[in-house]
């Protein structure tokens, strides 16, 4: 999925930035290489502006400047490579695809990004937690029984270090995280 600097830089950025919550983005040039574009949470910012529509701190949750994310893909594009993730951190919490990860996700019901992932990374007492690191995935052509987008997990796997698509119920279930008693997003 990724290499291993990428890896690194994105748990560089989502321990640097413990105890508030990591996000940016990964772009592919022309001939596939990744970047890392670090963004800045700015959580915090909409919260003081108005804490009733944003009752989320950077702890428990991330958003990027939207012009700045446009920003970076319209650099990429132009350059003839692509957007292709965009990862945050968990704070002191598994890596899980929350209902709000959902929601950012999506735009009008459809991913806003088709064909990106979503890597999660948990960082523990200020620790990264590489082996709890998560990809998912909305599959903007597949809905489930009750007309939700569905989403891919995938789970590291340190026997073979790579990721796998996981299969079991309950790992489905981090992506479904019930807001109300989550601890992070």
């Amino acid at each position: 999925m990724f290499d291993d600097e990428v890896w690194e830089a994105m748990f560089a950025h989502a321990k640097e930035d413990y105890p508030a919550e990591c996000c940016g983005m990964i772009t592919a040039d022309a001939d596939g290489h990744h970047a890392v574009h670090r963004g800045e949470n700015i959580q915090n910012k909409l919260h003081e502006a108005d804490p009733e529509t944003h009752p989320r701190t950077s702890t428990e949750a991330y958003r990027m400047n939207d012009m700045h994310v446009l920003r970076i893909q319209q650099d990429a594009e132009q350059a003839g490579g692509k957007l292709v993730a965009i990862y945050h951190s968990h704070i002191d919490f598994d890596a899980y695809f929350s209902k709000e990860d959902q929601r950012a996700a999506l735009f009008d019901g459809e991913p806003a990004y088709p064909g990106i992932v979503y890597p999660v990374i948990p960082v523990k007492k200020g620790e990264v937690d590489s082996r709890g690191r998560k990809v998912f995935q909305l599959h903007d052509d597949e809905t489930d029984s009750h007309g939700q987008k569905v989403v891919r997990v995938f789970q590291w796997d340190e026997d073979t270090l790579t990721f796998k698509q996981a299969v079991d119920s309950d790992d489905q279930k981090m992506f479904q995280g019930d807001d109300e008693t989550s601890q992070s997003e």
